[in-house]
């Protein structure tokens, strides 16, 4: 595991000498759009500006820098359009370069003259294959993430999985509660470090349930992944006996998520066992676990 942590932030490096490469590329191709716009609203202000701006394009090294370049750049030519209002600052190049195409889309056709259509079609060939370049490195960096973030949140699941499971069957998570009931939910005190959001919450029946959720950053393929490293570990620390099945749940990714409870002819000998439910939300928004106490204490 450390080897593959090393291996995985010599790869983030790596894709972020790769991205300044980019963000210098997007620059260069943001100042030759500037310097083909030929129309009557150019403002004097922004001919004064004008090589400051040229500079800043030069030295950015940054998605903000090139960002806010881009707006300063349709802002001050456009005072009067509303074409300022298409472009906002992006936290992503991704999304940026989207930003750039939508740009010269609409300048195109009416403020580039000096452009022959050969030259029209060379720019956006070249804009093109940046857009595509910029999307696969995202895919990269995005995926990197992905594995350092699982990493982290797997870091002590296994252990506090195994700890709450225990304790749910010893009589309603009695070393997990931390302080009195608040209307029908305990704080608890045994804790996922990255977990949000977590209680026990009892039921009408009184029936005990230890909840969470893990943050996905509206991300579906990580939350996906996630549920993926967390099935493999409950898959190999419930009791002997216990089966996974699908449940229904129309929040889930596919409307299912994933229980585990303990298969039986007779439902007296399930329901004194816990039950676990897994689910990845289909907005990306988190996974969600929930540990039940047996039906039938003991």
């Amino acid at each position: 595991m450390k080897n593959l942590f090393l291996v995985l932030l010599v790869s983030l490096f790596v894709f972020a000498g790769n991205a300044q490469g980019l963000i210098q590329e997007y620059a260069g191709m943001l100042q030759e759009l500037e310097s083909k716009v030929s129309n009557k609203e150019f403002v004097k202000v922004w001919k004064k500006q004008k090589k400051t701006w040229e500079s800043n394009c030069k030295n950015a090294t940054t998605v903000k820098q090139v960002s806010e370049l881009t707006v300063e750049f349709i802002s001050k030519v456009y005072e009067v359009k509303m074409l300022k209002a298409m472009i906002v600052t992006a936290e992503k190049l991704s999304d940026q370069s989207m930003a750039l195409s939508n740009v010269y889309n609409i300048l195109k056709d009416t403020d580039l003259d000096k452009w022959s259509d050969n030259e029209k079609q060379t720019f956006r060939t070249k804009l093109d294959g940046l857009i595509a370049k910029i999307g696969e490195q995202q895919k990269k960096q995005d995926a990197s993430e992905r594995v350092l973030l699982i990493k982290s949140v797997m870091e002590d699941f296994d252990s506090v999985f195994q700890a709450i499971l225990n304790d749910s069957k010893k009589g309603s998570f009695a070393n997990t509660i931390d302080g009195a009931k608040q209307g029908s939910v305990f704080g608890v005190k045994v804790k996922f470090k990255a977990g949000k959001g977590q209680q026990i919450f009892v039921d009408g029946d009184n029936i005990y349930e230890f909840q969470v959720e893990f943050n996905t950053n509206n991300d579906a393929l990580l939350a996906s992944a996630l549920q993926e490293s967390m099935l493999k570990v409950i898959q190999e620390r419930v009791p002997e006996g216990f089966a996974k099945s699908n449940k229904y749940d129309k929040s889930f990714v596919k409307n299912e998520g994933y229980r585990f409870e303990f298969k039986a002819e007779k439902f007296a000998y399930t329901a004194k066992q816990p039950s676990v439910l897994i689910g990845a939300k289909k907005d990306g928004s988190s996974v969600v676990l929930k540990i039940t106490e047996p039906v039938f204490k003991r």
